[in-house]
């Protein structure tokens, strides 16, 4: 427990150490964050993805990229794929996942994920993840091994803008009663370039413990803890109010005022912005009952978005649920979150505000092939999971 107590701390302090605070425009998209309400699996969508700490196979790697290994182990595995498809509140045109993982030995998974998130043929998001997990501490007396893992996630994301205001340039004359009267508008033109197109790569990092205690296991994920990202053809409004000029902006006047407002393109890489670096705290509890035919377990997740940029507020997520599992082969699922329901997918905006939200699905795992459905709200998918 020391030893994982130690390990967090450090994950932590290199973290927090490299935070980058460069500030964030305004109106940047929030795709990223609603790239990643999308359930990471079938199994957590019915759980209203709290699967920080669910041992889930291939398709638990978004959640926590330590799962696999533990997964194969206590499975008696060594090859794994999924397929999922559904649609959602943004990207309601398709949400696709297929992947596969390899026990190389039972200290070292690799594997990868390949995931397409796409609202139209105009806006849409590639995400191809390579993920490794292995054993970081052997297994004590009281508690089970800590696993760790990295994914290394590729994205490239191509989001229209839409209803984009037309730049302005407005005179102002001064009147005897001491306000501005307009005098001369003019109006430039909408920038004919109107997609954001970006590319990023970006690693998360995850802890994952079978039993911290006998009833308990434990996850910890911190998602985008590094990353850059190659940005073009983003139009940026500005505006800009010269005061004391006379109309033709030399001599000086206290009697005219010129406002502009233009359109810039922003191109060029970065490091990650720190509020997209998020982290994801998740314990399950798990029991067997009538006679051990029955395996009951309950998630707690906490989420905290934006906890490494100091410039903004830290917004807090809970999720939690009920999987009850009949004779290990067919699950019903009931999950709890409160939370945005819907991540902002347009500009400018930057506040979410929490909502109940409540959904369920099931599941029916026949030795080695395995069918999840989940449905909240809008969202839904189906995945089918084979391993050997």
């Amino acid at each position: 427990m020391h030893a994982l107590n130690r390990a967090i701390c450090g994950i932590v302090a290199v973290a927090v150490a490299g935070l980058i605070t460069t500030s964030r425009a305004s109106d940047e998209i929030d795709v990223i964050l609603s790239a990643h309400s999308v359930p990471a699996s079938a199994r957590s969508g019915g759980l209203l993805n709290a699967g920080a700490a669910m041992l889930d196979g291939v398709a638990g790697i978004l959640a926590n990229p330590a799962v696999p290994t533990r997964y194969f182990i206590t499975n008696e595995n060594t090859l794994g794929f999924t397929y999922s498809y559904g649609r959602g509140a943004v990207f309601s045109d398709h949400i696709i996942t297929a992947g596969s993982l390899y026990s190389l030995n039972p200290q070292l998974t690799v594997g990868g994920m390949y995931r397409l998130l796409r609202q139209d043929e105009n806006r849409y998001q590639n995400e191809l993840i390579i993920n490794a997990s292995g054993r970081m501490f052997q297994r004590t007396v009281e508690r089970g091994p800590v696993d760790l893992g990295i994914n290394a996630r590729l994205e490239d994301m191509k989001w229209e803008l839409r209803d984009l205001t037309k730049p302005t340039r407005v005179r102002y004359t001064a009147t005897k009663d001491n306000t501005w009267e307009a005098d001369d508008t003019t109006y430039g033109t909408i920038p004919s370039n109107t997609m954001w197109e970006e590319r990023r790569i970006l690693f998360d990092l995850g802890l994952y413990q079978r039993q911290f205690t006998e009833t308990l296991d434990f996850g910890i994920t911190f998602h985008n803890l590094f990353g850059y990202q190659w940005r073009k053809h983003k139009p940026l409004y500005e505006c800009v109010s010269r005061r004391n000029v006379d109309s033709s902006g030399v001599k000086p006047n206290d009697t005219t005022r010129i406002d502009s407002c233009y359109y810039l393109e922003d191109d060029g890489g970065r490091q990650i912005d720190p509020y997209y670096k998020r982290m994801s705290i998740g314990m399950l509890y798990h029991v067997r009952v009538v006679d051990g035919k029955a395996l009951v377990q309950v998630p707690l997740q906490a989420e905290f978005i934006g906890i490494f940029d100091r410039s903004e507020d830290t917004h807090f997520i809970f999720r939690t649920g009920l999987e009850v599992w009949f004779r290990d082969s067919y699950c019903l699922r009931f999950g709890y979150a409160r939370a945005p329901r819907q991540f902002p997918s347009d500009a400018g905006i930057k506040s979410y505000e929490n909502d109940n939200i409540v959904g369920g699905g099931g599941g029916i795992l026949l030795e080695r092939f395995g069918i999840d459905l989940y449905v909240y709200g809008d969202e839904w998918g189906l995945a089918t999971t084979v391993s050997f």
